[in-house]
């Protein structure tokens, strides 16, 4: 049995449509990622896990950070295909 790296497991989450579980192995990622991008992914994965009122509450439109999440991915994994056809659980 050979073992899945991070990134494996984060585009298998992504193609099966679970954007918060790949969210929050993606938003730990250093490597690959602007320090303005990390944020945003951040954001998204602690609003998609029931924190969204927090940020909201300090000005934050969070329905905007994962509409940008999803762009910052789509760019990023653009080879796979998955964005044009999945309809992610939120």
């Amino acid at each position: 049995m050979t073992m899945m790296t991070k990134t494996e497991q984060a585009i298998m989450l992504l193609q099966q449509g679970e954007l918060a579980k790949a969210l929050t192995i993606i938003a730990k990622f250093r490597i690959g990622f602007t320090k303005d991008e990390l944020r945003t992914l951040s954001i998204a994965r602690d609003s998609l896990n029931g924190h969204a009122q927090l940020y909201e509450q300090i000005g934050i439109d969070t329905s905007h950070e994962i509409s940008r999440t999803m762009k910052i991915l789509e760019k990023k994994y653009t080879n796979l295909h998955i964005f044009s056809q999945k309809v992610f659980v939120l």
